[in-house]
């Protein structure tokens, strides 16, 4: 695949920016390096990146995909206040593989038919919590 100065700039905007964000805040970071890319340019490179798994993809409830600079197989935790992604650091290793060997149970599958690449675990964030926000009150996408 060819190398392109624009992939190399989302991938950059993706490591460096610590949260889980969409196309368009990606394509307005992107903007501010390189004022004639197109949104059209970081959607392709946002494809292209996670087909080539130097990206991940968070769905959410919100309609827009969030993209993530993390490549290693983690978990998420979407905050259902305030809409925030937050990447889990499970304590022990193996958790998402005990997590897939619980699903290939449920359903009587081989370990080739199930893939655990994210988790997408649903709550509160330690802020809404200690500001006492409940689920509902406002989603702001971080």
């Amino acid at each position: 695949m060819r190398h392109s100065k624009q992939r190399e700039l989302v991938r950059k905007i993706l490591k460096a920016a610590g949260t889980h964000p969409t196309a368009e805040q990606v394509y307005e970071e992107a903007r501010k390096v390189m004022p004639e890319i197109g949104i059209a340019t970081v959607y392709r490179n946002l494809k292209t990146l996670v087909e080539l798994g130097e990206a991940g993809v968070v769905r959410t409830d919100d309609q827009a995909d969030h993209f993530d600079g993390r490549t290693e197989k983690h978990a998420h935790l979407l905050c259902d206040s305030c809409g925030r992604i937050m990447d889990l650091e499970l304590r022990r290793g193996g958790e998402l593989e005990r997590l897939r060997d619980d699903v290939q149970k449920a359903f009587g599958v081989e370990d080739a038919e199930v893939e655990v690449r994210t988790a997408v675990f649903h709550g509160r964030c330690p802020d809404c919590l200690r500001n006492g926000r409940t689920s509902g009150e406002t989603f702001v996408t971080h």
